[in-house]
C-alpha cells in the first residue's frame, strides 16, 4: 500500500520527499505539489485521509468533506478540528498544549448549517 500526501508549498514537498528517502519509505510514501481544493476526493484513493490544516481552512475544508468524502472513508484530522462534525475518536495532547498535539477522527457526516 502506498500513502500519497498532497501540498501546495513546494519547498514541503521536497522535504517530505527527502524526510522519506531518509527513513526507508520513500517507495511507500509518495508526495506531490498539488492544490488540495482542486482535488476529487471521492476518488477511490482518498479512502484514509490525514489532514494537517490550518484553523481559516477548516470550514471550506469540511463543506468540501461533505460533498466529496466517501461514505467508507476515514479522516484523521491534526490539530485543528472540524467546526460542526462531531469526531468518531478524539485525542487531545496530553501535554495541554490546545490543539498542538492533538488528533480527531471522523468519518464523513454532513456540515451543519
Amino acid at each position: 500500500m502506498t500513502a500519497i500526501g498532497y501540498e501546495l508549498n513546494l519547498w514541503l514537498v521536497l522535504w517530505s520527499r527527502l524526510q522519506a528517502r531518509r527513513l526507508g519509505v520513500h517507495k511507500t510514501a509518495k508526495f506531490y505539489r498539488r492544490d488540495l481544493w482542486k482535488l476529487d476526493m471521492s476518488q477511490p484513493q482518498f479512502h484514509n485521509m490525514c489532514v494537517f490544516g490550518v484553523s481559516e481552512m477548516m470550514p471550506t475544508l469540511e463543506r468540501k468533506l461533505s460533498a466529496q468524502m466517501r461514505e467508507d472513508a476515514i479522516l484523521i484530522a491534526c490539530r485543528f478540528k472540524l467546526p460542526t462534525w462531531t469526531p468518531d475518536v478524539e485525542i487531545e495532547d496530553p501535554l495541554g498544549n490546545k490543539g498542538l498535539n492533538s488528533v480527531w477522527v471522523y468519518k464523513r457526516q454532513e456540515t451543519k448549517s
